[in-house]
């Protein structure tokens, strides 16, 4: 797995930087996700500025940091798991060292399913989401964050498919209309309706704190018509 050119989602962004694919390469493939059922009560946590993993998504991360080097590492050596979770505005966006960030209570959960050290000591990984949880409290004694944490189901009714069906339409509809005028990353095409209002989510340039409110909904139904309201609110 080679690196491909950072891009930085927001300047925020500290030690931990998302980039926006990784070319096939040389990387270490350490398998799937485990099922949602499998998330353990304490997983280790990476308080990110702007990035958030969404369910059935993945997303690449460069982990540079010593603290969060160890944490890559220990993961390696047991389920592989990973918290990804939001940093609160009030948090010091060029905290490395110190204080703890406050964070928001609510974030997902991925394994580690390819791992590549890379030239400056650091580690380009990817991690496939597992599942949402909400910290119940943290724990100390590790270099970096712990977290005691409940897995939080994704709401998926049949009875709502039709209605999925229907704001996933609207959604590629407005899309298109704001074409060149919202910076997103590439949406997987072809793919379920949750895994493509997930992946607009993701990719989509919006405010951080209106991304946290999308994970936060209960499902993928949810998450669409608030996704369209954002979207017809923060363009002209």
């Amino acid at each position: 797995m080679q690196r491909a050119k950072l891009a930085r989602t927001a300047a925020c962004l500290v030690w931990i930087i998302a980039l926006p694919g990784l070319l096939a390469g040389q990387a270490t493939t350490t398998g799937g996700a485990p099922a949602a059922s499998t998330l353990p009560p304490e997983i280790p946590i990476m308080p990110m500025a702007d990035a958030v993993l969404f369910p059935t998504l993945s997303v690449p991360l460069h982990v540079v940091a010593p603290r969060d080097r160890a944490m890559v590492l220990d993961a390696l050596k047991s389920d592989r798991i990973i918290g990804i979770v939001l940093r609160r505005p009030e948090s010091d966006p060029d905290f490395v060292e110190g204080p703890t960030p406050p964070i928001f209570p609510i974030g997902c959960a991925g394994a580690i399913t390819e791992v590549e050290t890379v030239a400056d000591g650091g580690y380009d990984i990817v991690l496939q989401a597992v599942a949402r949880f909400r910290i119940t409290r943290e724990d100390t004694g590790k270099p970096y964050r712990i977290a005691r944490v409940t897995a939080i189901p994704e709401a998926r009714r049949a009875d709502e498919t039709s209605a999925l069906q229907g704001e996933r339409q609207k959604l590629e509809t407005l899309l298109a209309g704001l074409s060149g005028r919202i910076g997103m990353g590439p949406v997987p095409q072809g793919r379920s309706d949750e895994t493509f209002v997930n992946g607009v989510a993701q990719r989509v340039e919006i405010d951080p704190l209106d991304r946290e409110k999308l994970l936060e909904q209960a499902g993928p139904l949810a998450r669409a018509r608030l996704l369209i309201d954002l979207l017809k609110k923060t363009t002209p």
